[in-house]
C-alpha cells in the first residue's frame, strides 16, 4: 500500500470537523478558509454525498449531544443551549423539538425521574 497523502472527501472533512467542533459559529466558513473548497461548494458536496443539507446535519449533532447533556449533567436547559451552539434559548427549544420530538425541558424531567428510580433501585 502507498503511504501517499489520503485525499478526504469534503464530507468526510466536514462529518470530522463538526464531531469536535459542532458548537463552533460559521462552520463551512471556517472549512473553506482551511480547505481549497468554496463554502458553495461544500455545502452542495455535502448535500450530494449525504441526502441532508449541512443546516439539518449541524442540527441532528448539536440535538445528540444535548441530549447527552440532559442525561449525564445536571447543566441547565439554557447552560445546554450554550455549550451545543445555540445562543438563542427558543431557537434551541424548537430546532430540539423538530429533530427528538419532545423539547428539552420535557426530556429533563423525563430523564430525571428514570435517574431517581435507577437510584432507588440500588
Amino acid at each position: 500500500s502507498s503511504k501517499g497523502i489520503q485525499i478526504v472527501s469534503p464530507t468526510e472533512l466536514i462529518k470530522d470537523y463538526v464531531s469536535l467542533h459542532f458548537a463552533e459559529h460559521n462552520i463551512l466558513d471556517r472549512l473553506s478558509e482551511t480547505s481549497y473548497y468554496s463554502k458553495q461548494y461544500l455545502s452542495s458536496r455535502f448535500k450530494s454525498d449525504t441526502g441532508i443539507p449541512f443546516k439539518s446535519y449541524l442540527q441532528q449533532v448539536r440535538c445528540s449531544a444535548a441530549e447527552h447533556l440532559i442525561n449525564c449533567t445536571n447543566m441547565s436547559i439554557p447552560e445546554i443551549s450554550e455549550a451545543v451552539g445555540y445562543n438563542d434559548i427558543k431557537y434551541f427549544q424548537n430546532i430540539f423539538k423538530k429533530h427528538r420530538g419532545i423539547s428539552p425541558k420535557q426530556l429533563k424531567v423525563h430523564f430525571d425521574q428514570i435517574n431517581d428510580r435507577t437510584k432507588e433501585d440500588t
